[in-house]
């Protein structure tokens, strides 16, 4: 169970923007081939553990963290 104290709805008000900023965080790191295939586990990971532990700090189990609907930037989406 999470801390009540916490904004409500927490997958709403808490997930989201955590999760976004693990990523912002995280991208600059490597090229937009590497999050697409060569170390898109290794991204994921990552991503996961950054989550987990900043969700984790409030109370909040993570029991997964996919790599899906990610957006390009728009020079990168026109190639």
């Amino acid at each position: 169970m999470c801390n009540r104290n916490l904004p409500q709805p927490v997958e709403t008000e808490i997930v989201p923007p955590v999760v976004a900023s693990a990523w912002r965080e995280l991208a600059p790191n490597y090229t937009v081939r590497e999050i697409f295939s060569s170390k898109r586990g290794e991204v994921r990971e990552k991503a996961a553990e950054g989550i987990t532990r900043k969700l984790g700090s409030d109370g909040i189990v993570v029991e997964e963290v996919m790599l899906r609907d990610i957006q390009l930037p728009p020079e990168y989406a026109r190639g």
